[in-house]
């Protein structure tokens, strides 16, 4: 599952949004999405990309595996993170991410000889 992020920084004026711009992505170390499944909060390191669908927007993608997921399905609270100096965070999101995670597996390793 690929899950892509827009953030933006808003000004407001009396409760207006009266600027919105392309938050600066590249001032934190890494950006995180940090997943409150039932049994606890797992962290997913994102890309940055500066470029994604030709809009000159800039975005942060986070690739989960279904083995990621496997064995935490159900209703999940997130939260994106900019770290910066391996330890200050810096919420990017104002209001909690909320959504559920289908059932899925874990795909065996397959080993192959010749």
């Amino acid at each position: 599952m690929r899950l892509k992020f827009h953030i933006t920084e808003k000004e407001y004026t009396d409760g207006v949004v009266t600027n919105e711009t392309d938050k600066d992505l590249t001032e934190y170390d890494r950006v995180i999405l940090s997943i409150k499944y039932f049994d606890g909060i797992v962290d997913y390191e994102g890309t940055i990309d500066n470029w994604q669908g030709g809009d000159g927007n800039s975005y942060v993608i986070f690739e989960l595996l279904s083995e990621d997921t496997a064995g935490k399905s159900g209703k999940i609270e997130a939260e994106i993170w900019g770290v910066k100096d391996g330890y200050q965070k810096n919420r990017l999101n104002t209001d909690m991410i909320q959504g559920q995670i289908l059932h899925s597996l874990k795909i065996p390793q397959w080993n192959v000889n010749d």
